[in-house]
């Protein structure tokens, strides 16, 4: 069952039941997590059951890059009715950008470092760019 149903049906209520399903939905296990992200598996576990209510901002962005959601889904509230298309829109990811964050979770420390240099390098480069064929028109 896809994640779309599982919240349509009342099977996901709490960020923790999100959790649980989306790993189970990517085929990870709680130790993949906690490798991933660098905490615990008690942790992980802890999250998905409730025995911890709220995630750390260290842990927001690795646990939405390897289940490939947006970091704005640990802000929605799963006590109130949740907006489908929300959720949809924080879960899907295009083939490509999926492949980005699998890929950047599968590097070790210096090649995330190394990569996120590089993206940042590109996009300096394009606003250089743009500012310059600005200035060029004005």
């Amino acid at each position: 069952m896809d994640l779309k149903n599982l919240i349509e049906s009342g099977k996901i209520k709490t960020l923790g039941e999100f959790i649980y399903c989306r790993r189970k939905e990517l085929n990870l296990t709680n130790k993949d997590i906690a490798k991933t992200i660098k905490a615990s598996t008690s942790n992980v576990s802890r999250w998905q059951t409730g025995g911890i209510d709220k995630l750390t901002n260290k842990h927001i962005r690795p646990l939405a890059n390897i289940l490939q959601c947006s970091p704005m889904i640990f802000l929605l509230d799963f006590n109130d009715e949740v907006d489908l298309e929300v959720i949809n829109e924080y879960t899907s990811l295009d083939s490509e950008s999926a492949y980005l964050v699998k890929t950047y979770n599968s590097l070790d420390g210096r090649g995330k470092k190394a990569l996120v240099n590089c993206l940042e390098h590109e996009k300096e480069q394009k606003m250089g760019r743009a500012t310059n064929i600005k200035n060029n028109l004005e």
